[in-house]
């Protein structure tokens, strides 16, 4: 009987730190969205999540770890969008309406201009960032096959 009590302790334990995790990616978002990338911070973070920041750092052992998080996630719902679009023109147009959804998303897998901070040249964000363009380069190259293009906001 100590065994099932201690499994269902490990079981709510694992619950609950996926939960905290999901309100710590939440607050990250929120905080993403709001102030845009050049302001993002830890201390943001935790603030808006309404924790210390050593506990954010239990989840995330690093601002790099939270920003590779959150690019993952952002790659995972471009990639969503695409394989669920109802044909080519709507996998066409799935980077659009991403970058309309998710500003802050979008704006972290494809940036307008170089961030120098080291937390946005980490190798786990920038192979994130290469798989993106890999995927919109598919896109275009499906587009090309069938003889139509990208819109212009997506090139």
């Amino acid at each position: 009987m100590l065994c099932e009590g201690s499994m269902g302790i490990a079981e709510r334990r694992e619950r609950e730190r996926k939960r905290r995790r999901r309100e710590i990616l939440d607050a990250a978002w929120f905080v993403a969205e709001a102030g845009g990338w050049p302001t993002f911070s830890m201390e943001r973070v935790a603030a808006k999540a309404e924790l210390g920041r050593a506990t954010i750092y239990g989840y995330f052992p690093s601002l790099e770890a939270l920003v590779a998080a959150l690019a993952d996630e952002a790659l995972q719902s471009l990639s969503n969008r695409a394989a669920q679009a109802q044909g080519l023109a709507e996998a066409l147009d799935a980077p659009v309406r991403f970058s309309q959804a998710s500003p802050a998303a979008f704006a972290l897998l494809f940036p307008h201009a170089a961030d120098l901070r080291p937390v946005f040249s980490s190798p786990d964000l920038l192979r994130l960032r290469d798989e993106a363009q890999q995927m919109i380069r598919a896109l275009r190259g499906m587009a090309a096959k069938a003889g139509a293009s990208l819109p212009e906001d997506v090139a």
